[in-house]
């Protein structure tokens, strides 16, 4: 079951990546899955991700403050320094995509996914 989830979220990291990667500009950064990973620039705030949750800082060693959880440790979401948008698997197998700003707040459900895509092992987070 656990492989299942994980290939939706790579399915779910590829549909933000054609959704939102054409609309923005080439800088990059990435939030793969890995545990506490080295936290990246984006605007003003650096962002990391560890065990399925994007985390907003300061500075490189600031204080962590969670913005988005997703699950089983498996972190897909891009960003234009304002917004976060990511993929949730819920517990009946259903893949939605959700909108979040950089401070936690104003959740919003955009919509359901697709299931037919391919594998992606990482994705890449672009910004303004």
């Amino acid at each position: 079951m656990l492989k299942k989830r994980k290939h939706l979220i790579k399915i779910m990291a590829l549909f933000l990546l054609i959704i939102f990667g054409g609309n923005m500009k080439a800088k990059a950064a990435t939030f793969c899955n890995i545990e506490n990973s080295t936290p990246k620039k984006i605007g003003k705030y650096y962002f990391c991700s560890d065990n399925g949750v994007i985390y907003r800082m300061e500075s490189p060693e600031g204080i962590r403050t969670a913005v988005a959880t997703v699950s089983d440790g498996s972190c897909s979401g891009v960003t234009d320094g304002k917004l976060i948008y990511y993929g949730k698997v819920s517990r009946n197998w259903e893949m939605s995509i959700y909108q979040v700003d950089i401070n936690g707040k104003n959740k919003k459900r955009l919509g359901k996914l697709s299931m037919d895509s391919i594998f992606l092992d990482c994705i890449i987070i672009k910004y303004i």
